[in-house]
């Protein structure tokens, strides 16, 4: 019958033994240690200012569902 200092000692141990392990196979796997690699999204800025004579509104079949727009004589319709 194993002692609790005897269960303590196994876990740190296998705690060591294991981390020991993954290092040594990431070094004769893939030829050195892990790396993270961070993929930054590309910044887009918007203009500031848009022209239009029209603005419409579709929804993801393509069918208007609202539109901004001026008359002739310069009211919104």
């Amino acid at each position: 019958m194993m002692l609790k200092k005897e269960y303590g000692m196994i876990m740190v141990l296998s705690m060591a033994f294991g981390l020991a392990g993954g290092a040594l196979a990431s070094f004769m796997f893939l030829g050195g240690p892990v790396e993270t690699v961070v993929v930054q999204e590309p910044i887009i800025q918007s203009p500031k200012v848009i022209n239009a004579e029209e603005f419409q509104l579709v929804d993801s079949q393509g069918k208007p569902r609202a539109f901004l727009a001026l008359s002739q004589n310069g009211d919104p319709i």
